[in-house]
């Protein structure tokens, strides 16, 4: 193919699925007690490994992608003659597509034969994995690049991101939610509705205590937009 789809490792797929489907992905970076990272998808430390230490207080920063990173990312796509779409992390939640779109002005400069689409996901997690996983099926399906990016831009919105959580701790330490709305909460639910123009976290506070409930309230809310779903048990 004469062009790559690339996204963010915050698109949450497996290392080996990247790879199997031929996504790119440029790593975030985040500290644990100041030591820095790479979120290079459970490599540098298992999944299991990070959550523990989570959940035994250890202290957790997150940083976006610089202008830089994005240039030294790009830059061998771009020497292999190969155009890029990159698909970022939602503007609602994170800086990072404005790194990438300044990356992709500086490089324009240098390589102005070539094609570099940069989209807001308005997305994150594995909602954003799952367009990206779609549009590798449309590329691999034989759709160009302008094509994509255009299919991309226009089906974006209707992907909805929804989950649950019985702890509500990280939240507040990041503070997407207050800590009274924690104390009168037992459990969040994050949402970018289809219609919405970014994915920003928020959390609907209610009083349901049971998982299996959880999901249930999940369905029936979400049903009626349904077009393609997937529902995933942990």
């Amino acid at each position: 193919m004469s062009y790559i789809l690339s996204c963010c490792s915050t698109a949450d797929l497996s290392k080996e699925h990247f790879e199997s489907r031929d996504i790119h992905y440029i790593c975030f970076h985040y500290q644990i007690d100041g030591e820095d990272y790479p979120d290079d998808l459970g490599q540098s430390i298992p999944f299991d490994v990070f959550y523990e230490r989570m959940k035994n207080g250890a202290d957790t920063k997150t940083a976006q992608v610089s202008v830089g990173e994005y240039v030294d990312y790009f830059t061998p796509f771009l020497d292999e003659g190969r155009d890029i779409i990159h698909v970022s992390l939602s503007s609602g939640i994170s800086g990072t597509v404005n790194a990438a779109r300044n990356a992709a002005v500086i490089l324009h400069e240098r390589y102005p034969d070539r094609k570099i689409h940069i989209i807001d996901s308005l997305g994150a997690s594995s909602g954003y994995g799952l367009l990206m996983d779609t549009a590798a099926t449309l590329r691999d399906g034989g759709m160009s690049v302008d094509d994509l990016a255009e299919w991309i831009e226009a089906n974006k919105l209707k992907l909805h991101h929804w989950f649950f959580s019985t702890d509500l701790t990280f939240f507040v330490r990041g503070g997407r939610i207050s800590k009274t709305a924690a104390v009168f909460g037992g459990l969040g639910f994050a949402v970018r509705p289809g219609n919405g123009h970014d994915l920003q976290l928020f959390a609907v506070i209610d009083d349901l205590l049971h998982r299996r409930h959880s999901i249930a309230v999940l369905l029936f809310t979400d049903g009626s937009h349904i077009v393609t779903g997937i529902l995933h048990l942990p």
